[in-house]
């Protein structure tokens, strides 16, 4: 038997081609992710309006405390659907849940999209909106290097202009009464990282180690509650706590409650289907619709150099749509056929295998098993 000297990889599947033998069998979230794209970004859109409305027109300006309620009606919510709807894929996570593969793959997934929020609230306090957004949108650009640098792989040029296009013309559409505190510009950089972290293992949650989007939520949910739980009193006091209902009213908490649900949801089957760099970009592209839905039915106005900037990240986002596709599946019957993979496609990691070569790359040491492979 020989000995288990791969070490430990992030695995991340915006530059790294994975080939199983055999395709995984195909399942309703992987022929529609286009479907389960706009889902999101409709989502997003609709709940943020209604959380900028929550803090301004209702008076409740405490992020971090709705934040909490969300995850909290979530993780019961999330729970309850994965036992009525996922009951087997519940029970194979449990079975192969251990402090270790909780610690580094759950947990971290949690304390990265709070530190996250945490950082890009504190930034807010000290930055102007249009500066803090033109340092988000470099986070596409992170999330590349990030990658590039934790799968040792140059990234594919087209990936790399089409991000850095994209990126570039968000930055100049928010350029402007730019408010420069190196404070705030820290803080922002810390939390751009921890979006990418939190991206990476997520996606590697879903993909690498085939936890279903459902039970993944159901796992994630209770942390990201407690983590808002402890930073809420810390930067809001406690007052807050007894004015969530009188002020925002239970419909409207509802609905807002019911839009992260579905928000979550969608974001985890995306994922699972696609990749975090989709993910990204479709927030760049719902910050676009925003703009014109702001610009069409509510009359704000727009300079030339937001209309120039938002016009190369729109074409920018065509781009990436049109031209870069999915790699595609080897065929099953001819294992040593080999599709060219386009620039800058985001092959979907394929189902584990037991005999499958890489499967090692997306376990710790300690949690692998040997196989025909190893003998």
């Amino acid at each position: 038997m020989v000995g288990h000297s791969k070490q430990l990889s992030h695995a991340a599947i915006l530059l790294i081609p994975h080939r199983p033998r055999q395709p995984p069998a195909p399942s309703p979230t992987s022929r529609t992710p286009t479907l389960t794209l706009l889902l999101t970004i409709t989502l997003s859109a609709s709940l943020t309006l209604l959380n900028k409305a929550i803090y301004t027109a209702f008076s409740f300006p405490f992020p971090f405390y709705l934040l909490a309620t969300h995850f909290a009606a979530i993780s019961l919510t999330s729970r309850i659907l994965a036992t009525t709807l996922r009951p087997a894929q519940l029970a194979a996570y449990h079975d192969r849940i251990t402090w270790r593969f909780w610690s580094r793959n759950v947990l971290s997934v949690g304390l990265a999209y709070a530190s996250a929020i945490l950082c890009s609230n504190l930034a807010y306090l000290s930055l102007s909106v249009s500066f803090v957004q033109m340092l988000k949108a470099f986070t596409p650009v992170i999330l590349v290097l990030a990658t590039a640098i934790l799968d040792r792989q140059t990234p594919p040029i087209h990936t790399s202009i089409v991000v850095l296009a994209i990126s570039s013309g968000v930055a100049v559409a928010a350029y402007g009464e730019i408010q420069f505190v190196l404070v705030g510009v820290l803080f922002q950089l810390a939390g751009s990282l921890a979006e990418v972290a939190r991206l990476i293992a997520t996606q590697r949650l879903l993909q690498d180690l085939n936890v279903d989007p459902l039970v993944a939520l159901s796992a994630l949910s209770p942390i990201c509650f407690a983590m808002a739980l402890l930073l809420a009193p810390l930067f809001e006091g406690l007052q807050p706590l007894f004015l969530i209902v009188p002020r925002i009213g239970l419909p409207l908490l509802a609905g807002s409650i019911l839009l992260a649900l579905a928000l979550n949801i969608a974001v985890l089957f995306l994922v699972s289907s696609t990749n975090a760099l989709v993910l990204t970009l479709a927030g760049i592209l719902k910050d676009i619709c925003l703009i014109l839905g702001s610009v069409l039915f509510l009359g704000s106005h727009v300079s030339s150099t937001q209309i120039l900037g938002y016009s190369l990240a729109a074409s920018g986002l065509l781009y990436f749509k049109f031209a870069v596709q999915p790699c595609p599946l080897p065929c099953p019957d001819d294992p040593h056929h080999h599709h060219p993979v386009s620039p800058g496609s985001s092959p979907k990691i394929p189902a584990w295998s037991p005999d499958y070569p890489h499967r090692y790359e997306a376990l710790p040491l300690a949690d692998r098993e040997p196989s025909k492979l190893d003998k």
